[in-house]
């Protein structure tokens, strides 16, 4: 996904992805960033404690990665070749705004269980396309893709609450907590009508 996705993390703010992935991400563990693109976000967990290793399919992003993370493994995570690469077992498995870009998440999700620790747990922020603004949109015919955020021109697939929690279901995974996340909007209203107002949905699942 390349440079484009290349943001500081916001750990400060609790209404951002950042925040979530951070607060489930415990010292001492050992993580594996799918899609880390340049480890920013791999580099401030390994601040707090944790060993983290990276998966980035753009080799530019994946060179400077390899500065900041323990190791990255160069390719896409649909790639079979990738995934026999992999040296687990890990205790968490992030992707961030990475699932909506994959053909088949569900197919992907099932593979990581080969990887993941026995009391690990996926972690995933996922797009909400019943986000208000699409919606709004919707009501006057607009559905334009953008260069970032929810419609982005390289998403394959978009989410719901509900469908977010069933896609992690149907890889046989059970969702332990999901979290709206949207970093400018008032918590009165994120926190009050979640499926209108988070851009992304964070969820956090196990295989228990």
């Amino acid at each position: 996904m390349g440079l484009r996705y290349d943001f500081p993390v916001d750990a400060s703010n609790r209404k951002s992805v950042y925040y979530r992935i951070i607060d489930w991400s415990k010292p001492g563990l050992r993580a594996l960033d799918v899609g880390c693109d340049t480890g920013r976000l791999g580099e401030f967990l390994k601040g707090r404690g944790l060993t983290v290793d990276g998966v980035e399919m753009d080799p530019s992003a994946s060179g400077l990665a390899c500065r900041r993370l323990d190791r990255v493994y160069t390719g896409g995570i649909e790639d079979e070749r990738t995934i026999r690469e992999l040296e687990g077992p890990y205790d968490i498995i992030i992707f961030a705004d990475v699932l909506e870009h994959l053909s088949r998440p569900d197919e992907t999700l099932d593979k990581m269980k080969a990887v993941l620790a026995p009391n690990g747990i996926i972690i995933a922020s996922l797009p909400n396309v019943a986000n208000f603004r699409v919606r709004f949109g919707l009501l006057f015919g607009r559905f334009d893709y953008t260069e970032i955020g929810i419609l982005d021109r390289t998403h394959l697939r978009f989410y719901t609450r509900k469908t977010a929690v069933e896609l992690f279901k149907k890889a046989g995974y059970t969702a332990l907590d999901i979290k709206p996340a949207a970093t400018h909007m008032p918590s009165l209203l994120l926190n009050g009508w979640p499926e209108l107002f988070a851009t992304r949905f964070v969820v956090k699942a196990s295989l228990k």
